[in-house]
């Protein structure tokens, strides 16, 4: 009885944390901002691409979450030549500044949603670049990032 409602919990927990991702605020109201809540299969692809890459450690910690999100943002010219990135949205060539600014907002606002839940977390960079490097997150996504969830006695991304 206890699993089903972790189960159901994490479900729904999901749904309201990937909601604070999509109405975190973005700059100029662009969104750029690209959530995935990937299946078995992928999550099984995910993890096989950690540990070709040598991320061991955070492979296990996603093999033994109870969700994970991915999210990402594409880059999208935003007009404001701010110099930002280093050059101007007309020479531009990397990506802008506001799109990483954008992300990691998102970002904070997901995991604060899950935090305020108590549900641990953990931003993982290595798991994000492993789902651009398996394909698992649109092409145009440029920089994405995996937040791992789990509901367990003991926070399983701190046994380190």
């Amino acid at each position: 009885m206890t699993e089903k409602i972790y189960k159901d919990g994490i479900k729904a927990a999901v749904s309201l944390i990937t909601m604070a991702g999509r109405t975190a605020p973005k700059a100029k109201g662009m969104d750029t901002i690209v959530i995935k809540i990937p299946t078995a299969a992928e999550i099984k692809k995910l993890i096989k691409k950690m540990k070709e890459i040598g991320k061991i450690r955070d492979a296990t910690g996603i093999s033994n979450s109870d969700a994970i999100i991915l999210i990402g943002a594409y880059d999208k010219d935003r007009g404001l030549d701010c110099g930002f990135c280093g050059g101007s949205c007309k020479s531009h060539k990397g990506l802008c500044a506001y799109t990483g600014i954008d992300l990691g907002i998102a970002i904070g606002s997901m995991v604060s949603r899950a935090a305020d839940m108590r549900i641990d977390n953990r931003i993982m960079y290595t798991a994000g670049l492993a789902a651009l490097k398996c394909s698992l997150m649109p092409k145009n996504v440029k920089a994405a990032f995996a937040i791992p969830l789990s509901v367990s006695s003991k926070n399983i991304f701190f046994d380190r």
